[in-house]
């Protein structure tokens, strides 16, 4: 893939790009409760998935992943800047174990604003968006 030049297999209709945006200035927005920002969190994986952006099911990876990224939200979203597709679904995973096994780790990632990075990445690699990682 040249610089500028989005992967035609990763094109996003208006809609689709608009149902992005929607989420993530929905995701902008403070939860009131860990329980109000865990409901919001399984919507943002059901609204991802369909574009093409599942979490990895493979357990090794998200291990690996996991050590590598650590616990502080600042390093997700640093692993976010300029990823591909494919470690974006890994990066999915941590934050859908994050979202599962602990509501208030969800929260403290989507106030950092991970998910929303998640969302601009994609839009990124659409070409809907600039890419800060391009150089362009």
């Amino acid at each position: 893939m040249t610089v500028g030049r989005p992967d035609p297999k990763l094109a996003l209709s208006q809609v689709e790009v608009e149902a992005l945006r929607v989420l993530r200035t929905r995701l902008n927005k403070p939860a009131v409760s860990d329980a109000a920002s865990a409901t919001l969190g399984r919507a943002f994986f059901q609204v991802i998935a369909r574009f093409g952006l599942e979490p990895i099911a493979d357990p090794a990876g998200l291990t690996v992943i996991e050590a590598t990224l650590g616990r502080a939200p600042a390093a997700i979203i640093d692993a976010v800047r300029g990823a591909s597709m494919a470690n974006l679904r890994l990066i999915l995973a941590v934050l859908h174990k994050r979202l599962t096994s602990n509501p208030a780790d969800w929260r403290a990632l989507q106030t950092a604003g991970a998910p929303q990075a998640v969302i601009s990445r994609r839009l990124q690699l659409a070409g809907r968006e600039p890419d800060p990682s391009a150089g362009v």
